[in-house]
């Protein structure tokens, strides 16, 4: 590209990078979008949201939980808002959304980034280290979220967050300004087939969780 970048990105003085974590209104492998907006009210008023971030519980796994390896629907709407600990690879301690114009795409397109400060934390951390701290390996985040999809005038999808769980370090980014090579790093390349959630699940879920006869202290529900 011209930029005279080796791949190199180093840590603050706390050992955070500073990496992109999403690319907002900006198209994935399947032209669908993520709505700005939605995201700022996620990041700014979510009170699940905010509690991970205030009391320092955003942590990210290798991968993606994927629904092949759940039997029902009800168990893979439930992984998807817990986290793993035998699984976790990185920690943020902040989120923020950059619409300075600041960003750029690789074809010099600005862009709409959430920003993350990301470090390397669990079981998994050296690797996810490992990662950054290698010029020729790239490394990308896949945000984990609810969203409500609508398909546009046009065929277009946009897709309105209805909460961010987090973000997963996975192989290959599909929204291309989301990974460690454009500077900050994000969003998986391997499409799923859509998976609706049902909202009988989720409080069957919400009800198991709260009349559990366990005294396991998790709060992640």
């Amino acid at each position: 590209l011209g930029l005279n970048k080796q791949g190199i990105i180093k840590p603050n003085s706390d050992g955070y990078y500073e990496l992109v974590l999403s690319a907002l209104n900006y198209p994935n492998p399947v032209g669908a979008r993520y709505r700005t907006e939605s995201a700022r009210r996620i990041l700014e008023a979510s009170p699940f949201f905010q509690r991970k971030i205030k009391e320092g519980n955003l942590l990210g796994e290798v991968g993606h939980p994927r629904r092949r390896d759940y039997k029902t629907d009800a168990e893979y709407e439930d992984r998807l808002y817990d986290i793993v600990e035998s699984n976790v690879c990185l920690h943020i301690s902040d989120c923020w959304i950059d619409d300075s114009g600041a960003l750029k795409d690789r074809d010099g397109r600005s862009y709409t980034g959430i920003m993350g400060l990301v470090a390397p934390s669990g079981v998994f951390g050296d690797k996810f280290e490992a990662s950054l701290q290698n010029p020729k390996q790239n490394t990308c985040l896949s945000v984990r979220s609810i969203t409500d999809n609508y398909r546009m005038p046009d065929g277009s999808i946009e897709k309105e967050f209805v909460n961010i769980n987090g973000w997963d370090w996975v192989v290959e980014p599909g929204l291309r300004p989301a990974n460690k090579f454009s500077a900050p790093s994000l969003e998986s390349y391997f499409i799923e087939e859509e998976h609706h959630l049902n909202q009988r699940n989720l409080e069957a879920m919400i009800h198991d969780r709260e009349n559990s006869k366990y005294g396991l202290e998790n709060d992640s529900i």
